[in-house]
């Protein structure tokens, strides 16, 4: 239900809301009221509500195509709705909504170094990694340990010191198994950064499907998104989401490194909170 009541008509609402999650943040970009070219357009409204809050939020922004919401909780699902609003104050009619939840963006390692996790092949270097361990943090571990078995979400592997793929693999594929984790099936996205990705849906839960993803040695001129869930839980029944980016070398390629040592450069935004996807559907 509409949380306020509107005023007037005067000015439009902008549309096609898309959103990106950020570590207690919601990134947001629209496209811009067709008013934003009269003299008594003012910007945008907000109002965020979430389940059990007593009374919704209210932000406001300029004229533009975007805005972040800050101060958020991790893991829970806010009800977001945008509306322009005239010099007078007065609000739109109608709104855009859109269903969103922040999560915990890791860009470094427990030592605080970007997090860089190497191929199967290196004997000096761990292979895996838990994204968010029991501190909180991404830890880098390796994957030949006994540890595998109960905690890592994912691991680099490698044929070989000549193959030209790398593969992040599911822990449940390793010799020693670990637990569950699924990859999305949906196409790739070519990105440098996890916030340039703004989607109005999470991918369906029916397209994680994949136990391994492939990273080739070839030339890229950006960097890679996926989608991945960790299966976890007593009954393997709660699914811990996240999106993972590979981020682009300064060799001009998504593999770094060389020989036995070739590794991944990682980041992870990651929900903490088990069965939150990222989205439902705006309109």
């Amino acid at each position: 239900d509409d949380p306020i009541s509107p005023v007037d008509e005067e000015v439009e609402r902008p549309t096609n809301i898309r959103a990106y999650s950020d570590d207690q943040a919601i990134g947001l970009s629209w496209t811009p009221s067709t008013s934003e070219t009269q003299s008594n357009f003012a910007g945008y409204t907000f109002k965020v509500w979430f389940q059990g809050a007593t009374d919704t939020m209210t932000y406001t922004s300029n004229p533009g195509n975007g805005a972040i919401i800050t101060g958020l909780t991790n893991g829970t699902r806010y009800e977001i709705f945008i509306y322009g609003h005239s010099t007078a104050g007065n609000l739109t009619a109608s709104w855009s909504k859109i269903t969103w939840a922040p999560a915990v963006r890791h860009t470094q390692d427990t030592d605080g170094n970007v997090i860089k996790v190497y191929s199967t092949t290196s004997s000096t270097f761990p292979s895996a990694i838990d994204i968010h361990n029991d501190q909180g943090k991404a830890e880098v571990i390796s994957q030949k340990g006994s540890e595998f078995t109960t905690r890592g979400d994912l691991f680099v592997f490698a044929e070989n010191a000549q193959s030209q793929v790398l593969e992040i693999r599911d822990p449940n594929t390793a010799n020693n198994q670990g637990l569950p984790t699924q990859f999305s099936n949906v196409p790739v996205v070519d990105v440098d950064n996890l916030n340039e990705y703004v989607a109005s849906a999470p991918p369906s839960e029916s397209t994680y499907i994949l136990d391994k993803v492939s990273i080739p040695s070839a030339a890229s001129a950006m960097g890679r998104m996926y989608y991945g869930r960790l299966k976890r839980g007593p009954n393997e029944n709660e699914y811990m989401y996240f999106r993972m980016l590979v981020k682009l070398g300064t060799n001009g390629s998504l593999v770094q490194g060389s020989g036995d040592d070739r590794f991944l450069e990682l980041e992870f935004s990651y929900q903490s909170v088990p069965n939150v996807q990222y989205a439902k559907r705006s309109n």
